[in-house]
């Protein structure tokens, strides 16, 4: 930065200069032979007492982290703002975030000042030992690129341009100011006997250069050099992982989309001489192969960026050659696309299997087994038939709960032990083994009441989300009043995953964790379902720093993806609200409104999972802005009966489906809901909906007063916010969780 504020110098020979001049002149001012030998004169020369007024001044200029970053209103809702870079903060990604609720950018605003904080400690640390680096003592050739000179990489640090290149003597110099028109360096540094010592260097002088990729053929002939390696070694990499934890996302490709991608593979790997012994033509054919079945995006927004663009967002592209570009606009993160299987069947030849029997699951450990095996057996034949179960199928299919409460069958002394190990493959068989103890799917008696209170709030139409959906059995309760809604679930659990596709054939069922998919924030009117329990945590960046145990996890990820005003609705284990430490309660009641709390009695899963577990029903209301004040039930108290328990159900008494009382549990004496006696659960459940004191506000049309009918429909999260798509022949525009007919 000083360097910046000095006058640019014409070059200078030198010529006129008399080396005994300069001695004299250092030692008037307190140098001599190199050494300070007077401090005080040398502190009372003009030029250094400016420099140092220059660096205060700079000093004083540098903003901290907590001023640099701010919190701005945009059009769409909040962002954190950069002054430095005098525009919306951008990500290490090349992303900027934009928030629904001004909490949601408090919370990012906190994320990136410890980032800043931490990335200039960072930088300090790593030149104050560069500063400790001994001197190269080589001396460092000039910076002429002859025929026999390779330049193996460059780099851009602000705007200063830094070629490595690689010298007929073997050895490996750094060119710092590289002026590739005048072939010309400010400064050359090296004698390095590997590249990597040479880029080690080069970092340590310069942490925040970025390699710029050079392309795999030059202009005037040269062969392939060793960073044509790295960028197939790259290439390759970036495949494998779109394959894998990449789930599809173009974005994680250099070149920006699969055509472009293997594209340049291609080239690269007919340009090299020596073919690496890691990739071969039948390899780059398979990932063409394999990348080609399911596309990440399908571009159905009108004036979506067109397919390779995005590929320059981090400086690389598909177009290598020519002079560097500058840096592009910031991009806006991937939206992932409603997953529905076999996606070329029509509509009309698919079928939604609807719940019509309350006893569906139920039976002895015997039965649920039998009926266990019958659905996988049935699905695996489906997928090797690949085709869409009939209706007749999905009622086999229907009958599958899962294992909870069927341990012993893993036991290798049960007689069904081989069977089961015969039927599912090693992670099929690993996933069922561990869900045992958590795996309990909701009895159509519990989704009932959900719904009910969800119509009694006045919820009609929009997008539900479900992201932790099992086979689906909230999908197959789903009302009449419900059916223009889109639901979307998520399940980790492949075999569950798969038979909710098979059985829910026009839903969106995406088989993967709740963690890695890329649902758009403030998208979702509602969320319903039974979140998983478990003494184990979920890694995801945005919410690891709250130490969230898995169920914990699921409110807090959930409460992002509904929008202002949207309902979550969950079922939960007692623990969330009776547990001892009130920090997750607190977390929720800053981002969410507790509209009122129903506990089960603990038989409830009884009948199908064969478990007594003692649970709620939680129903929040999301907030527009984080809340101050802590309300009543984030904290517990002690009944008339001496039990501690979560103050929302002392208050409120007749929320409590049964009779709280101290029992013998795993690890000691517990409280638990014990059902009384002669009373019905879905009687009970009726009342109890009609004490969940909420409204659910309706979404904004472009015009409040406009009459008529109502065509908007539930927004794709597939079509960015506030852009236009064609559904059907008519064009709609965005906005939100809708998307309204444009005329």
């Amino acid at each position: 930065q000083y360097e910046k504020r000095q006058p640019q110098q014409k070059d200078d020979d030198f010529s006129d200069v008399d080396p005994a001049a300069i001695r004299a002149a250092l030692a008037e001012n307190g140098i001599v032979d190199g050494h300070v030998v007077d401090p005080e004169k040398l502190d009372a020369n003009p030029f250094i007492q400016q420099v140092m007024a220059d660096v205060e001044q700079i000093a004083a200029d540098a903003l901290t982290p907590d001023e640099r970053f701010s919190i701005i209103e945009t059009e769409k809702g909040y962002a954190v703002w950069d002054d430095i870079r005098d525009e919306i903060y951008v990500d290490s990604e090349g992303v900027q975030e934009e928030f629904s609720s001004e909490w949601q950018a408090e919370d990012y605003l906190k994320q990136v000042r410890k980032d800043a904080a931490d990335k200039e400690a960072a930088d300090w640390l790593a030149v104050e030992r560069a500063k400790q680096e001994p001197e190269p003592q080589e001396p460092a050739p000039p910076a002429s690129q002859d025929r026999d000179t390779e330049k193996m990489a460059e780099y851009l640090f602000d705007q200063e341009r830094i070629v490595i290149s690689k010298f007929p003597n073997g050895k490996f110099y750094n060119h710092y100011g590289y002026d590739e028109q005048r072939d010309f360096s400010h400064a050359t540094a090296g004698g390095f006997d590997t590249f990597e010592e040479a880029e080690k260097a080069l970092y340590a002088h310069r942490p925040k250069a970025e390699k710029v990729l050079e392309p795999a053929e030059k202009a005037g002939g040269n062969t392939p050099t060793e960073p044509d390696y790295q960028l197939l070694d790259r290439l390759r990499s970036d495949c494998e992982y779109y394959l894998g934890a990449g789930q599809f996302s173009e974005k994680h490709l250099w070149a920006g989309s699969v055509e472009a991608q293997i594209s340049k593979m291609r080239e690269l790997y007919a340009a090299l001489p020596e073919k690496p012994e890691w990739l071969t033509e039948q390899d780059i054919d398979r990932y063409e192969t394999q990348m080609s079945l399911k596309p990440a995006e399908k571009g159905t927004a009108v004036g979506t960026v067109e397919k390779g663009t995005e590929s320059l967002a981090d400086g690389h592209g598909p177009d290598s050659d020519g002079p560097i570009q500058p840096p592009p606009a910031p991009r806006r993160r991937a939206k992932v696309s409603p997953f529905v299987l076999h996606p070329k069947v029509p509509n009309a030849d698919r079928h939604e299997y609807h719940i019509t029997d309350d006893a569906i699951g139920v039976g002895t450990p015997g039965e649920r087994y039998k009926n266990n095996v019958r659905a996988i057996r049935l699905l695996k034949k489906l997928e090797r038939e690949n085709r869409f179960a009939t209706q007749e199928e999905q009622a086999v299919l229907a009958q599958y709960v899962g294992w909870g409460g069927l341990a012993d069958c893993f036991d290798e002394r049960h007689s069904k032990y081989a069977e089961l190990k015969a039927l599912l493959d090693e992670d099929e068989y690993a996933a069922a083994r561990e869900s045992t103890l958590t795996a309990f799917y909701t009895p159509p008696v519990v989704i009932r009441s959900i719904y009910q209170a969800l119509e009694n709030m006045g919820f009609k139409t929009g997008n539900l989300l479900e992201p932790s959906c099992g086979i689906g059995n909230f999908i197959g309760m789903r009302p009449e009043s419900l059916t223009a809604s889109k639901i979307y679930g998520i399940e980790l659990d492949g075999i569950s995953g798969r038979i909710a596709q098979q059985l829910y054939q026009k839903s969106s069922i995406a088989v993967q964790g709740f963690e890695t998919t890329e649902l758009p924030d403030s998208f979702f009117d509602a969320a319903i379902g039974n979140v998983p329990f478990g003494a184990f945590k979920v890694t995801d960046k945005r919410y690891d720093k709250h130490n969230f145990l898995i169920h914990d996890y699921f409110f807090a990820r959930t409460l992002d993806k509904v929008r202002p005003g949207g309902i979550v609705a969950f079922v939960t284990s007692k623990g969330t609200m009776d547990k001892e430490n009130p920090n997750v309660r607190k977390y929720i009641a800053q981002r969410a409104d507790l509209l009122g709390a129903i506990r089960l009695p603990n038989n409830t899963f009884k009948d199908a999972a064969g478990t007594e577990v003692t649970s709620d029903i939680l129903f929040l209301q999301k907030r527009e802005a984080l809340a101050s004040g802590e309300p009543d039930w984030v904290h517990l108290n002690t009944d008339e009966n001496g039990l501690k328990m979560n103050q929302y159900f002392i208050d409120h008494p007749e929320m409590v489906m049964g009779e709280m009382r101290e029992v013998s549990g795993p690890y000691g004496p517990e409280t638990a809901c014990l059902p009384r006696e002669g009373q019905d659960l879905g009687e009970q459940l009726t009342a109890a909906v009609q004490n969940i004191q909420g409204s659910i506000t309706d979404y904004v049309l472009d015009d409040p007063e406009a009459e008529g009918e109502d065509k908007s429909i539930p927004a794709d999260p597939n079509v960015r916010n506030f852009s236009y798509t064609v559904v059907d022949g008519q064009v709609y525009y965005r906005e939100n969780s809708r998307m309204n007919p444009v005329e």
